[in-house]
């Protein structure tokens, strides 16, 4: 149980209360108890009118509002920043094979594809593609199979384990889309943008 000590009675008390959470109420946003327990300065308690109003009350529950923020926080602490931003935007329209220019499988498609995806999913414009575009060829040439044999990285964007790419599909060895999707969400969630990640890579030559 909390006190709550405020100059007159219930009214005052509801509105000191509810101007912390939004506008003044006459009422209290909160249950409070009937014990009304009223003093007056010298300290001798009595039942009746007095210079203040003690309220015995139950500890205040949190607005709704506050139900909105603390799930989401919770979320990101328990499953981490880069995971969460790849789980909203797996279901996220892709382009189709039908319209793609090249085959699928080839350098061509890939691009095409990553292209594609990140308008999609980001609206990034073609200074993000270029920037993208560079950042993998210095990574893997492209090349979905491509494998670092020193560090065991992965696929078109260099996944460091290469199962960290499973989130995103159970192909990820041969699918080069799944890779990129992953890719595209990792950048995203890392560095904002290509531009960002490419940046950081002609310091320190990794992403």
């Amino acid at each position: 149980d909390a006190w709550v000590i405020s100059s007159g009675c219930a009214d005052a008390v509801g509105k000191r209360r509810s101007s912390r959470w939004g506008s003044p109420r006459a009422t209290p946003r909160w249950p409070v108890r009937d014990d009304v327990i009223r003093q007056d300065r010298s300290g001798s308690s009595r039942i009746g009118t007095g210079s203040l109003c003690v309220r015995r009350s139950a500890p205040p529950d949190p607005p709704e509002c506050m139900n909105r923020l603390i799930a989401p926080a919770l979320t990101i602490a328990l499953v981490g920043g880069i995971p969460a931003v790849a789980s909203a935007n797996r279901d996220l329209p892709r382009p189709s094979r039908s319209e793609a220019p090249a085959r699928f499988g080839t350098v061509a498609y890939s691009q095409w594809y990553a292209q594609e995806a990140s308008v999609i999913r980001y609206g990034w414009n073609r200074k993000q593609f270029v920037a993208l575009k560079k950042l993998w060829f210095r990574e893997s040439s492209w090349n979905y199979k491509a494998v670092n044999r020193s560090s065991g990285a992965w696929g078109i964007p260099q996944s460091l384990p290469a199962s960290k790419m499973r989130s995103h599909g159970k192909d990820y060895r041969t699918n080069p889309e799944t890779q990129i999707d992953w890719g595209l969400d990792y950048i995203k969630g890392r560095y904002g943008s290509p531009v960002k990640a490419w940046s950081f890579w002609k310091r320190h030559h990794w992403y």
